[in-house]
């Protein structure tokens, strides 16, 4: 039976071969042997894969739960970006100044190129609209059926159902 330290850092080792992108081939004959190697204790490996896959979980929550309050704090600075050039636009135009200089920089109070607004599309001359051809797509929901249906599809061919590890 390991010790609690083997397993350690055979865990450890583990983490950090699955986190490598490119592996050596040593690596991954090492990387199956931690797979294959002692099958009396694979109850116990198959708990600590599981603590892996549970980590990595729980690793991925986190990381979700702080991108998402990193977007928060963009939109906060956004908005207290806006806000800012809003008081500034405010101000220029309350003094009718065009610049207002800093000794780092200056603002300047532009006006927007002139652009298109659409009304009612309903009624604009067909000479001002342009046509854009339609997107052919494959409809492989289709395709599955008429080759289970035993039609030949010239180009397609039915894979292989693929296995994978489910937790429960």
């Amino acid at each position: 039976m390991p010790t609690l330290y083997d397993l350690g850092h055979e865990f450890k080792l583990l983490c950090q071969m699955l986190e490598t992108e490119e592996r050596t081939p040593e690596e991954e004959e090492s990387l199956a042997k931690m797979f294959t190697e002692n099958d009396d204790d694979t109850a116990h490996k198959a708990d600590g894969y599981l603590k892996v896959v549970a980590n990595y979980s729980a690793q991925i929550e986190a990381i979700k739960s702080e991108i998402d309050r990193l977007k928060g704090k963009v939109n906060t600075a956004t908005k207290a970006k806006e806000s800012l050039l809003n008081g500034v636009k405010l101000y220029l135009s309350s003094t009718g100044k065009d610049i207002l200089f800093g000794n780092i920089g200056k603002f300047r109070l532009q006006k927007k190129p002139q652009s298109v607004k659409i009304i009612n599309d309903k009624i604009i001359p067909e000479k001002f609209f342009r046509i854009i051809p339609e997107k052919k797509e494959i409809d492989k929901a289709t395709i599955k059926d008429a080759l289970k249906a035993g039609e030949e599809i010239p180009g397609v061919k039915m894979s292989e159902p693929e296995t994978y590890v489910r937790i429960y």
